[in-house]
């Protein structure tokens, strides 16, 4: 069950988003070449693009809200890297993801709603993608 496609005649990048029981139920579409965005017609906000339940542990407290799904992925990738361990105890590396794709909070209302778990929500800036770039760069020359 993918949750991350490139469309294929744009080559585009999709980010869906499945419901409790696997099912797709939403998608949005970004541009990797240009400033590209939207979301793919019929998809339901509800279930917006987030990361599978932590596997260490899916009864976390912990949700960190995100305005757009690449700012999910680059969160995950610094922080898997160490790039964001400031010492800082509130961001659980097991915490729940979830991207807002865009500024309604509809997603996040109807998470947790289906989520009584979550205690703490943290809402995520956007990463700087020249960060992004730069870690990318420095890892393929370590």
């Amino acid at each position: 069950m993918g949750i991350l496609f490139e469309s294929r005649k744009y080559q585009n990048v999709v980010f869906v988003g499945r419901d409790e029981h696997g099912k797709a139920r939403f998608a949005c579409v970004r541009g990797i070449s240009d400033d590209f965005k939207g979301d793919v017609a019929g998809s339901d906000k509800q279930y917006s693009f987030s990361l599978p339940l932590p596997i260490k542990n899916p009864k976390s407290p912990q949700l960190l809200v995100f305005e757009s799904p690449i700012d999910l992925l680059s969160h995950v990738t610094l922080q898997q890297r160490g790039y964001l361990d400031d010492g800082r105890k509130w961001a659980s590396a097991d915490a729940h993801r979830l991207s807002l794709a865009g500024t309604s909070d509809v997603a996040l209302i109807a998470y947790l709603e289906r989520s009584p778990m979550i205690e703490q929500i943290y809402r995520k800036r956007q990463i700087n993608p020249r960060l992004v770039v730069a870690v990318g760069l420095f890892d393929a020359y370590i």
